[in-house]
């Protein structure tokens, strides 16, 4: 009878160990019988920081060889976790002020360009959609080039 339980616990996963790069997860087992594990974040993730992870996990099971020496069983898998990005942060102008000169009475086709970037890592917020001029009553304009 002690032989059977042996072997119905070997088949049993014990642990999940992360392999590789310094990546801020672990793996916990949710039901050992099944084999059902979880992967967890330590703490958040940044893709302004990384903006994706790629690790070995292995799974181990909990038997025993022969005679009861250490003979384990595990299996490697490669994971690949790409992190999506959140709209956090604001454009900002390349420079504070923006300064140019003209001619009364003249019409310009262009009197300076402007310029701003988006610190978030995906194309999805880090792009400038427009460009709007907030004081009110301005002679001036903004075209899709971004020139004044």
């Amino acid at each position: 009878m002690e032989e059977l339980a042996s072997l119905i616990y070997s088949g049993e996963i014990c642990a999940f160990n992360i392999h590789g790069l310094e990546a801020p997860f672990e793996a916990v087992v949710l039901n050992g019988t099944s084999g059902e594990g979880q992967l967890r974040a330590h703490g958040l993730v940044d893709c302004e920081l990384q903006k994706e992870y790629t690790f070995i996990i292995q799974a181990h099971d909990c038997g025993s060889g022969p005679g009861g020496t250490e003979g384990k069983k595990s299996h490697k898998a490669v994971v690949h976790i790409q992190v999506n990005d959140v709209n956090e942060f604001a454009p900002v102008f390349r420079e504070p002020q923006y300064r140019a000169a003209v001619t009364e009475g003249k019409i310009y086709d262009s009197i300076l360009q402007v310029e701003a970037t988006d610190q978030d890592c995906s194309p999805q917020y880090s792009q400038i959609c427009n460009y709007q001029i907030t004081t009110t009553s301005t002679p001036f304009a903004i075209d899709r080039n971004v020139l004044l």
